[in-house]
C-alpha cells in the first residue's frame, strides 16, 4: 500500500499543479467572456443566456479536454522507458491502475465543481455589471431553471440529470485512469476528448435529457470496451 502511495504520490506532484492552472486559465476566460458578452451582444438579456451561449461553455470544454491530456501525460514523453519502469516495480499493476483511478476521478470530479464556482462567480459579476441581471437570492436557482449547462452542473432536484452528470464525470476520469496506463506504451486515448467537446458545442435541452444520456451511455459502453482491453492488456503483460 506504501508503495502505491509513493507512485500515486510523484503523479500527483507531476499533474496536480498543471490542472490547478488549467482550472484557473479557464476561470478567467469564462469570466472575461461573460463579462463582455453582453456589451457585444445586446440581444442577450439575462445571466442563463450568457451561460448557454457556446462561447461560455467551449473554454470549459478546452478545459477538461487539457486536464485529460495532462493527467495521460503526467509519466512523461518517454514511454519506452516509463512501460520499462513500470513493469519493474514491486506493485501490481492493477494496483497502479486502481490509484489512478480514484486520483483521475477525484480530478474530473474537481472540473465539475469549478465550473459551477465560475458559474456562481460570473453571476455575481453580471449581476454587479449589469443590474438588470440581478435577480437577487434565488439568481443561480433561476440560472439552474433557465440554463442547460448550469442545469448539468446544478440539477437541483432533478435526478435524471444527476445521474447522467455523475456518469459523465465518473466515465472520463475512468477513461482518462486507463489513459494512463495505456501511456506505458506511448498510445494517447484521443476519443474521449470528443466528450467534452461534444457537450459543449450542443446546447443541453432544458425538460429534455435525450443528448446528456446518449452521452452518458456511449461513455458506459467504451469504458467497458477499454476496460475489458486494460484487463487483457495487464495479464499479458503491459509492455506487449
Amino acid at each position: 500500500m506504501r508503495k502505491t502511495c509513493s507512485l500515486l504520490y510523484l503523479t500527483v506532484a507531476a499533474s496536480f499543479g498543471r490542472v490547478l492552472i488549467i482550472l484557473a486559465g479557464m476561470a478567467v476566460v469564462q469570466l472575461g467572456v461573460a463579462a463582455a458578452m453582453p456589451r457585444f451582444l445586446p440581444q442577450i438579456y439575462g445571466a442563463p443566456y450568457v451561460f448557454s451561449h457556446w462561447a461560455f461553455r467551449l473554454p470549459a470544454a478546452a478545459a477538461l479536454i487539457l486536464v485529460m491530456y495532462t493527467l495521460m501525460r503526467s509519466h512523461g514523453s518517454r514511454p519506452a522507458q516509463t512501460g520499462y519502469t513500470m513493469l519493474r516495480l514491486p506493485v501490481a499493476p492493477g494496483q497502479v491502475f486502481l490509484s489512478y483511478l480514484v486520483y483521475a476521478v477525484a480530478v474530473l470530479l474537481l472540473c465539475w465543481f469549478a465550473q459551477l464556482a465560475v458559474v456562481v462567480a460570473a453571476a455575481r459579476l453580471l449581476a454587479a455589471l449589469y443590474p438588470a441581471f440581478d435577480w437577487g437570492e434565488q439568481l443561480l436557482f433561476l440560472t439552474s431553471v433557465q440554463s442547460g449547462y448550469v442545469h448539468a452542473l446544478l440539477p437541483l432536484l432533478d435526478g435524471w440529470s444527476w445521474a447522467n452528470t455523475t456518469i459523465i464525470y465518473v466515465g472520463l476520469g475512468f477513461i482518462t485512469a486507463v489513459g494512463m496506463v495505456r501511456s506505458w506504451q506511448g498510445k494517447l486515448l484521443v476519443w474521449p476528448f470528443l466528450f467534452p467537446l461534444a457537450l459543449s458545442i450542443t446546447p443541453l435541452e432544458l425538460r429534455s435529457h435525450s443528448w446528456s444520456t446518449v452521452m452518458a451511455a456511449l461513455l458506459v459502453v467504451g469504458c467497458c470496451v477499454e476496460g475489458g482491453l486494460l484487463v487483457s492488456n495487464l495479464r499479458k503483460g503491459v509492455g506487449e
